[in-house]
């Protein structure tokens, strides 16, 4: 009996060192640090300390209800892929396939086969996958992949500790959608900055975005003050803020994880003093210099939301986002939806 129990217990360590040798191919990460037990690791993933420009499409609940996003990004050999929910909802299951869609004999997805998957009974704002490029059916002429992102997601209300899953009377979920990524968010958004700059200890003057979109105005500095399209894909970028040509500060734009930096500072031995800064819709633009005041003034800068040297915007937050076209699953009698993500090099 003795011997008995000691095969048990070497079969049990056996088996414990094999789970724990798993590839890291796939991580999920909830916002509260905590991780999820996965066929493929117990890592954690730090969304804002992974590099890379992220692409974001819709998270799309009953066909047509916005309930959160999917955003996806590649850095050092790896694909991540993030799945959020909107405030007042949660995410309890979600599932990925990247390539080799596995469907039934109808042509629909088959969803419980997909190659990534993970069950939250309690629900998280966030779950991120981890998956090596080499296990994708990527090659120097096809970089691209077509990523189907489903998840189930339910309502959610606010309680003590952050959202929390909002069941009925009879212990059911308010509401409860499929969802799938699709679409693609594209940022319409322009800025325009100004700098009050001085130099050794005196009055240096102006610095502001000249190079743009320039509108015309009565004070001497606001026909040479202009507005620039925000332009994520080409991140990250300096602009120099001048006067007639004279550089006197910059304007530095990069991409930090979930967030778009923007930071004034001066160069060629100006020293800032104030700074303004409009980041936002064109529309809103205008009205914050003109208002009801009408034209022949010059642009009320006084008014621009940001006013220290480094903001940061979270892209989220970013106004004026539009969504492509959804492109539904091709051959499926159900709906759903995919999106494809092209890699930057093998």
């Amino acid at each position: 009996m003795k011997n008995l129990k000691l095969l048990f217990v070497m079969l049990a360590a056996l088996l414990f060192a094999v789970s724990c040798d798993w590839e890291e191919d796939s991580i999920e990460y909830l916002d509260d640090g905590t991780t999820i037990s996965s066929a493929y690791s117990f890592d954690i993933v730090d969304w804002n300390s992974v590099g890379g420009t992220a692409e974001y499409h819709d998270l799309i609940g009953g066909q047509t209800l916005l309930m959160g996003s999917v955003a996806v990004k590649e850095f050092e050999g790896f694909l991540y892929v993030k799945f959020s929910a909107d405030p007042g909802y949660l995410i309890v299951e979600t599932h990925l396939q990247i390539d080799g869609l596995p469907i039934n004999k109808k042509g629909n997805p088959v969803i419980g086969a997909f190659d990534y998957a993970n069950e939250i009974p309690d629900g998280a704002v966030d779950i991120i996958y981890k998956v090596n490029k080499e296990n994708l059916p990527i090659s120097e002429t096809d970089l691209c992949v077509d990523v189907f992102a489903h998840a189930v997601v339910v309502c959610a209300k606010e309680g003590l500790d952050g959202w929390e899953i909002d069941y009925d009377l009879e212990g059911n979920y308010v509401c409860e959608e499929t969802a799938w990524g699709g679409g693609g968010r594209t940022v319409e958004a322009i800025f325009a900055c100004k700098g009050i700059f001085e130099l050794d200890g005196n009055p240096a003057g102006l610095g502001l975005t000249e190079e743009g979109t320039k509108f015309a105005e009565a004070c001497s500095w606001g026909p040479l003050f202009s507005y620039v399209a925000l332009d994520l894909e080409n991140l990250p970028a300096s602009f120099d803020l001048s006067k007639t040509g004279t550089v006197r500060g910059a304007l530095e734009i990069e991409i930090v994880g979930d967030d778009v930096v923007f930071t004034v500072t001066g160069v060629l031995g100006h020293t800032l003093l104030e700074s303004y800064l409009y980041v936002g819709p064109l529309d809103g633009f205008y009205e914050l210099n003109f208002g009801s005041t009408g034209t022949g003034i010059c642009p009320a800068y006084w008014n621009y939301p940001y006013q220290d040297p480094v903001t940061i915007i979270p892209l989220e937050d970013l106004p004026e986002s539009t969504s492509s076209e959804l492109l539904p699953i091709p051959g499926s009698t159900r709906w759903g939806y995919y999106f494809s993500y092209c890699f930057s090099g093998i």
